[in-house]
């Protein structure tokens, strides 16, 4: 399907055409496989007239990665011959006589990756909404369009596995000393540079991409002892986290492995099974259709008509959390001020703050030319100096504006008495650290207006945050099912299970982080908050015993990660940390139990999924996609079993009845089955469709 003639632009003279992937653009940038197939007919035409060829994004990003619908609901014989289809033209741009650009503004992720390696240079907007990834992996899929052998070729096959395995987001510095890119110049700058590197290269017999790997380092790859080496140590890497619901990885690393040895042709070949192969897993459906969610919540808050960006922020509080806030604001090129009571923490922050762009004011001296948009409190959880500062930060405000409040455990209906307009304030539950946890809870209270609300949905969409929206219940729903799982934890130190093995299990189970590292990952004083407030009041009221943090670990003010000593001991420059075996002084003379490491993850986890279903029992949440949200992007529940009530809809819900009855008969009220659960047996539902 040609794209209209519009979409090629031919510069006079120089005969160098601009391509967009997609015109118009694609939603919210994501590739489909329609979009790859117009990109093809459209470089067709192009190649009648060109000198050069400069593809680049008509939108925000030059590809935001994968539609979730170009892999969910089609036949895996359909998707084998797509990739087929894209794998012919990408060779077809490799091998041709006249040279591609690719112009990268924005993402650049899965397909946009695919499609810039098989360019025959790149060049990069200095903008921080750039950003180079190799998506798949996180999503449960194999990359399948060349990239296992291509990426080897040009960075070495030791760094191409680590673009690949890790996921992870490279910026555009970053790529640029690595060789993903040729050159990085101003964002209005991005198509002009790469047309002038077309041209560059034109001027080749035939062109070719630049090879950052040293020859040595090639030589040393190419040695069979070298290359074995290499994929042994990946491989030992991803075999001590290896989950068998999810085989992706393993998957990725013998796709290389087979393209690095046997070639390019063969290494397509097995490109293309193993990703028709992961496609049909389950952890890779619940990956996808996570996604799916993810972008339904961030359309859905753009969608709003009234909705704007917001440009302009102020932030009370230069806390852990004030100082998230602001590198998330700035980011996303937001104006912030920074305001802060202590005059040692403004004086201590004075450089960072001019790094990062913000301004940092005293709170008696804060008097801002411009109305915010948005004022964020982010001081301590305590109610009376909570409320004192929002009475404050209203004078802050432009008419329309939003006032929100960083809380995890108090009530907005309290914190709102004393405001003259309560209707402006709404909870805004932002997760340690806020720039790389994806998730945001939103708590309106009683007299929060809908454009309120509205506002905080957009603001969070804006961030490139996923919202849930939160009934105003103490704990809210994260903290309320995390406080649940931490409580578990803390009731198996007590019965003498090793610290490092309860959070080895839940690591290799899937979680992030294990319970205990966690706790010390967000501060054991705001542990104990949640734990007195929200968990000790349910499971009194459920009959059933609380726990506390061991108590000499405030006395001693080990507070986690924040002091250098929680249940680990934190050094700065080593990521492995020694456990901090003074944590069990104050349990008595404990005698080491030997759980195994099943009842370990069964208790831990069901207690997480059991209080989940509790919530949305009680209405704390309105549908089972929030549930599942909420602990995969704010709890770090396993994304690849699509979080808490996918999970037990994997289990079967008669089964999961059974096996919380069996803990509840072993260990208390507690694990006393939700009640929902029952009903849904007896109707012979689940949480999702069947």
């Amino acid at each position: 399907m040609p794209l209209p003639p519009t979409s090629v632009q031919l510069t006079s003279r120089q005969s160098v055409i601009f391509l967009p992937i997609s015109d118009p653009p694609a939603p919210q940038g994501l590739m489909d496989w329609h979009h790859w197939f117009q990109l093809e007919a459209a470089w067709e035409e192009a190649l009648l007239h060109a000198r050069a060829v400069v593809i680049f994004g008509l939108g925000r990003h030059f590809s935001a990665g994968w539609a979730p619908e170009a892999w969910l609901d089609i036949s895996p014989e359909v998707l084998a011959d797509n990739i087929e289809r894209v794998q012919r033209f990408l060779l077809r741009i490799r091998e041709s006589r006249i040279p591609v650009v690719a112009a990268i503004h924005g993402l650049c992720q899965g397909p946009g990756m695919e499609l810039m390696l098989a360019c025959h240079g790149a060049v990069a907007s200095l903008h921080s909404s750039t950003l180079l990834a190799m998506e798949e992996r996180n999503l449960g899929l194999v990359p399948a369009l060349g990239s296992t052998i291509h990426l080897a070729h040009i960075l070495g096959l030791q760094s191409a596995l680590h673009v690949l395995l890790s996921g992870r987001s490279y910026r555009h510095s970053e790529a640029l000393e690595m060789g993903l890119v040729d050159r990085i110049v101003s964002p209005d700058q991005v198509r002009n540079e790469a047309g002038s590197l077309a041209l560059t290269l034109s001027r080749q017999r035939k062109p070719r991409r630049r090879v950052a790997v040293s020859l040595g380092q090639q030589g040393v790859e190419r040695l069979w002892v070298g290359r074995r080496l290499i994929l042994r140590n990946t491989q030992s890497r991803l075999d001590e986290y290896a989950h068998d619901a999810f085989p992706v990885p393993s998957w990725i690393l013998a796709t290389v492995e087979r393209g690095w040895r046997r070639g390019e042709e063969e290494g397509l070949a097995m490109a293309r099974r193993r990703a028709v192969m992961a496609q049909q897993l389950g952890g890779t459906q619940s990956l996808l259709r996570l996604r799916r969610l993810t972008l339904d919540r961030q359309q859905y808050s753009t969608d709003n008509e009234r909705q704007t960006d917001i440009r302009r922020m102020t932030v009370l509080g230069a806390g852990r959390m004030g100082q998230g806030m602001v590198h998330l604001a700035r980011s996303f090129d937001l104006t912030v001020h920074l305001v802060e009571r202590n005059p040692a923490a403004i004086q201590a922050l004075a450089s960072w703050a001019q790094r990062e762009g913000c301004l940092l004011f005293d709170t008696d001296s804060f008097q801002p030319s411009q109305a915010a948009e948005f004022v964020m409190e982010t001081v301590d959880e305590n109610l009376a100096r909570k409320q004192q500062v929002l009475m404050q930060a209203e004078q802050y405000l432009e008419p329309g504006g939003l006032l929100a409040t960083n809380t995890s455990t108090l009530s907005i209906e309290t914190l709102a008495k004393g405001l003259r307009r309560p209707d402006r304030l709404v909870g805004m539950h932002f997760f340690m650290p806020p720039g790389a946890m994806p998730l945001v809870e939103i708590i309106p209270g009683p007299e929060t207006s809908q454009e309120a609300i509205d506002k905080a949905r957009g603001l969070a969409a804006q961030l490139g945050k996923v919202w849930i929206q939160v009934q105003d219940h103490p704990g809210f729903f994260c903290t309320r099912v995390l406080g649940a799982y931490l409580h578990e934890a803390l009731c198996l130190l007590e019965e003498g299970c090793d610290v490092a093995k309860v959070d080895y299990v839940l690591h290799r189970f899937g979680f992030l982080h294990g319970p205990f590292a966690f706790m010390d990952m967000i501060g054991l004083d705001l542990v104990q908050k949640v734990l007195s407030s929200v968990v000790q009041p349910r499971l009194k009221a459920q009959g059933d015993k609380p726990l506390d943090l061991p108590a000499h670990l405030m006395v001693e003010g080990w507070l986690g990660q924040k002091s250098g000593k929680g249940f680990y001991i934190h050094q700065t420059g080593n990521e492995k940390y020694l456990i901090n075996n003074r944590v069990y002084d104050s349990l008595g003379d404990l005698h080491p139990r030997r759980l195994s490491t099943m009842r370990i993850q069964h208790r831990m986890v069901l207690a997480l999924v059991n209080e989940a279903a509790r919530c949305l029992q009680e209405g704390i949440i309105g549908r089972p996609e929030d549930a599942d949200l909420g602990t995969v992007y704010g709890l770090g529940f396993p994304a690849f079993l699509g979080g808490a009530l996918r999970y037990a809809d994997s289990l079967g819900l008669t089964r999961l009845i059974h096996m919380l009855q069996e803990l509840q008969q072993d260990y208390g009220p507690r694990f006393q089955p939700a009640e929902i659960l029952q009903e849904k047996v007896e109707l012979d539902l689940s949480f999702y469709r069947k």
